[in-house]
């Protein structure tokens, strides 16, 4: 049984199965069991007879119970979270979690009561011994009649550590813990709502009121499966409960209790699609004959056409035809101001049939839309990364948009790709997966060309359009001549966009105002006190702020070093680009994107509906505005810094800065006005820079692969990161030491072990980081070799470390 115990060192248990539980319990069923004395939940993997006399029956614990609230794991979703545990060394419990998505999200909860100690001496919760939270919990108890529901505790107390607090205090015998009850954290919205209405008789006399209800009424039509919330009703009918309790007694109005779907975004009514071109009709129909192939003949298919070229309609096209089929399909993008663009377009397609998943949500309209999926009423699901476990009827495609995205790699346990995931999912559903990208990753493209993926391919935008014209501007001529941030043609270009009406995005991989504050008396640099990086100034809070740890403080007037005034800021971020601009063009009108733009909820689609209105001329951006953005007024893209990723230590970087370059130029000049792109750089010959100058995908492929294979990257091996981490220096390094060891006393063939050394962030959060490198010939070798060396060392080492297995970054 997988269970969900935070901290548990084995997150699969045996149990004995009670007589009274024991025609309820199957295979996938979820329970409530103890561990370590707390009640947890769980889920049952498989379910096997053992003889009385079996040396195991006395030392099993009964299951506690079946909670009805639990949704079962099915067959498929069993089957996945084993793989996923195996695949990528981590707890099944946690691939459960995040397969079940909303549905996992589940709460003990249980009556709390202060005993009469606690009652009479009402000093009690000032004693020393006790922890704030401890104190605090006490005072409201106090305060509400001394006793509550622990989930009531939660909310008004605030507090992390709300379970441990309330058993150190029940040991103490200053309360009373009741039976744990399992309830969802997120429920079903039931509201009073119309559910059917009928026309009045014409000598009814009705209101002004009245028939403005029965007006809106009859624009909705609600029924059973399309209610109509009476609080919305009041408010288009600008009226109060009164005329609508009239005319539900007149049987004009069925009004009753209705389960209420929250929603990210109103439905739409579902418009006919455009007629494809040739380009685009032949790659549909490559895609189609690949999904009506045997599961055993099928390839996954890489779809690569340059920026502009339709891929979204060939995507729509392909679940039309599934849903043709009787099947459903998921669209999976890697970041959430994508999904905000491109649902808008499969929702104008498919109306309803659309639900939306991402972490942007609020935990209702998640819930919901996750439950719309699950019960049929949601065909097509769309969204970021763990959207790609959607439950969906029926699968026929699995859909990966810019597949090369980073962002599809899950940086937590379980560290799984969506890609990986998605082809599993589509063996055992029998499947299509369809991969998309302009800059496909370089293991995918070799895949394709080696036979294992189908390679369709559409070499021209829509109707012929011209790629951009892109003029690379070297900044080391520039700085000789006149140090700018933006050199003269970029300049120019901008001015002449904003005369003619046209728009312009501005592209700097790094947010805020100034990249680290550095003292010019003694050289100290404004450090983050948890991690080994600077602090990042932003000027609109006025904070230095670590982008690892979150850590922010107030910028200091003197240098804490050598009490010197002389601080200044190094580096460019959006912020200060955003000033810039305001500077060079005060008239013009600004919009900026990135994540602290960002934070609110619809943030993304209301910067996006300013550029797609013309309520903005010039947007300024990380790399959100990179990828999927698609506006017929912006004809001019500018990169500030095409360096910025070049000289990380990691050998992705060229890749990186290749497709970013050639994601952000694809965003000029996508409607008839052809596009110019500008790319400032310090490293103009680099051949990333080149081939992306020159929109030519292949030569930066045979460049770049023909490095890998030299220096045996991927797609020529596997690779594995190490890493352990620790508060205390010494010890990190000893556990990747130990780890190093035991790796090396496999002595697996064709198996390298690199380190351990420092990792590139040394120190993050607080904990100091080595890594140990392992490099094999395949994902099966290097994920077994890793598995038997952390279970050949000491169990105090083995908690210090996360296995990252086919890592995107080595950082």
């Amino acid at each position: 049984m997988a269970t969900t115990a935070t901290g548990s060192t084995c997150s699969v248990l045996t149990y004995r199965i009670p007589p009274a539980l024991s025609q309820g319990i199957q295979p996938g069923t979820g329970v409530m069991v103890t561990v370590r004395d707390r009640r947890v939940i769980g889920y049952v993997l498989r379910i096997r007879s053992i003889p009385i006399t079996d040396p195991l029956v006395p030392k099993l614990v009964d299951i506690l119970d079946a909670p009805p609230e639990m949704e079962p794991l099915s067959e498929h979703e069993r089957d996945l979270a084993e793989w996923m545990a195996a695949r990528w060394l981590a707890p099944v419990a946690e691939a459960v979690r995040i397969i079940k998505g909303p549905y996992a999200r589940l709460r003990a909860d249980s009556d709390v009561t202060l005993t009469d100690r606690a009652l009479l001496d009402a000093h009690t919760s000032q004693s020393a011994a006790l922890s704030e939270t401890e104190r605090h919990i006490l005072e409201d108890l106090r305060a509400h009649g001394g006793s509550s529901r622990s989930s009531s505790i939660q909310r008004r107390v605030d507090a992390r550590d709300l379970t441990a607090a309330l058993q150190r205090l029940e040991n103490s015998g200053l309360v009373r813990i009741g039976p744990r009850d399992t309830v969802r954290e997120t429920k079903p919205r039931v509201v009073e709502a119309v559910v059917g209405y009928s026309e009045p008789d014409a000598a009814q006399s009705l209101t002004e009121a009245q028939r403005r209800v029965l007006a809106v009424v009859r624009g909705f039509a609600p029924t059973e499966d399309n209610p109509l919330p009476v609080s919305e009703l009041m408010r288009a009918a600008s009226c109060s409960a009164s005329p609508i309790r009239t005319l539900a007694a007149n049987a004009m109005l069925e009004v009753r209790p209705a389960r209420v779907f929250r929603q990210p975004q109103p439905r739409q009514t579902p418009t006919r699609a455009p007629e494809l071109t040739r380009r685009q009709d032949d790659a549909v129909r490559a895609v189609l004959d690949e999904m009506a192939n045997s599961s055993q003949d099928r390839k996954p298919v890489l779809l690569h056409g340059v920026t502009g070229s339709g891929k979204t309609e060939v995507y729509l096209a392909v679940i039309e035809a599934a849903q043709r089929a009787g099947r459903g399909a998921i669209l999976v993008v890697p970041e959430i101001a994508l999904t905000t663009q491109i649902v808008d377009v499969v929702s104008a397609r498919f109306g309803a049939e659309v639900a939306v998943l991402h972490s942007a949500l609020g935990s209702g309209e998640r819930y919901d839309e996750w439950d719309r999926v699950a019960s049929g009423r949601a065909t097509v699901a769309i969204g970021a990364r763990s959207a790609v476990f959607a439950p969906v009827r029926n699968l026929g495609v699995i859909i990966l948009d810019e597949e090369h995205d980073h962002a599809f790699k899950q940086e937590n346990t379980p560290r799984y790709h969506a890609r990986d995931v998605a082809m599993q999912r589509a063996r055992t559903c029998d499947a299509l997966v369809v991969m998309g990208s302009a800059t496909p990753a370089i293991e995918t493209y070799h895949a394709a060309l080696t036979g294992r993926y189908r390679l369709v391919e559409l070499p021209t935008r829509i109707a012929d359009r011209p790629l951009p014209t892109v003029h690379v501007l070297d900044m080391r001529e520039e700085f000789r001549a006149a140090p700018a941030m933006f050199a003269a043609p970029l300049r120019d270009a901008i001015a002449a966009r904003l005369a003619a009406g046209e728009q312009t995005i501005l592209f700097l991989n790094r947010r805020g105002f100034a990249q680290f504050i550095l003292c010019r008396d003694c050289g100290h640099v404004i450090r983050c006190k948890q991690c080994s990086v600077s602090l990042t100034y932003h000027a609109g809070r006025s904070l230095l702020v670590c982008h690892h740890c979150g850590d922010s403080i107030r910028p200091p007037t003197l240098c804490p070093q050598c009490r010197g005034s002389r601080l200044r800021g190094f580096g460019l971020g959006t912020e200060r680009v955003q000033q810039e601009v305001q500077h060079l063009f005060p008239s013009a009108r600004v919009a900026r994107m990135d994540r602290d733009t960002t934070q609110q909820k619809g943030s993304h689609r209301a910067i996006l509906q300013r550029i797609r209105s013309g309520d903005a001329d010039i947007l300024i951006g990380t790399q959100m505005v990179a990828k999927g953005l698609d506006f017929p007024r912006l004809t001019l893209v500018g990169v500030v810094s095409a360096d910025t990723g070049l000289n990380i230590p990691d050998f992705r970087a060229a890749e990186r800065t290749f497709q970013i370059l050639t994601q952000v130029a694809g965003r000029a000049g996508r409607s008839d006005t052809a596009g110019e792109v500008f790319i400032q750089a310090f490293s103009p010959d680099h051949y990333a820079v080149q081939s992306a100058a020159m929109q030519d995908y292949r030569g930066f492929y045979e460049k770049e692969i023909e490095q890998r294979r030299e220096l045996r990257y991927p797609p020529f091996s596997c690779l594995a990161n190490v890493v352990a981490t620790h508060a205390e220096e010494h010890a990190a390094i000893s556990a990747a030491q130990e780890v190093s060891v035991a790796l090396r006393d496999l002595s697996v063939p064709g198996l390298e072990v690199l380190g351990p050394s420092p990792a590139p962030i040394m120190r993050l959060k607080g904990r100091y980081r080595w890594h140990v490198v392992v490099r094999g010939e395949d994902h099966d070798q290097v994920a077994e070799a890793c598995r038997l060396a952390v279970r050949a060392i000491r169990s105090g080492s083995r908690s210090l470390l996360t296995i990252d297995v086919d890592p995107v970054s080595l950082s």
